[in-house]
């Protein structure tokens, strides 16, 4: 009798990978920050964005990219924080797919840093990842949407996450 995902009995295969995927994490040692060099200066901030989150009990990492070489570069720190990618490029949200720990998030490319946390913030309050009562810290490059210049970290209150979903373009 042949079992896979898709023969004879694909539940209980699934739920058993679920059962080993989950008792691994729990003895995983998710502290990775000060265990491996830096790939450049840039991975500097995501050691650094992975390492904060996790202190700080923050509800989950927003970074945006648009190589999704920070994403890749955060999921190796294995925080305990869920990082939300977001990208306006199709090809780099589907290889984001397989990555740990990253749930990443199509959205609109805009130029300016504080569209993007409200692009940002409401994409995840439209799938109902958010917890406006919650605290996040996001990453982004200045200037916006140029590859390899995540140079920027931001703490996220409850209060700034209502600011951002409730402006209006013009007042940004």
């Amino acid at each position: 009798m042949r079992k896979s995902g898709v023969g004879e009995d694909p539940i209980n295969v699934v739920d058993t990978m679920h059962n080993i995927i989950a008792k691994t994490e729990d003895i995983y040692n998710y502290d990775k920050q000060y265990k491996f060099p830096y790939l450049d200066e840039f991975d500097v901030i995501q050691s650094t964005v992975t390492k904060l989150a996790d202190d700080l009990k923050a509800n989950g990492i927003l970074a945006l990219t648009s190589s999704g070489k920070s994403a890749l570069k955060m999921s190796r720190y294995r925080p305990k924080t869920p990082i939300f990618t977001f990208t306006h490029k199709k090809k780099v949200l589907n290889s984001l797919t397989a990555v740990w720990g990253v749930e990443p998030i199509g959205t609109i490319k805009e130029a300016q840093a504080s569209k993007m946390f409200q692009k940002m913030l409401k994409a995840l309050d439209e799938k109902g990842l958010l917890n406006r009562n919650g605290l996040y810290v996001a990453t982004v490059g200045y200037p916006v949407g140029m590859p390899g210049s995540t140079n920027t970290i931001k703490i996220l209150t409850p209060s700034e996450i209502e600011y951002y979903l409730n402006f209006k373009e013009e007042e940004i």
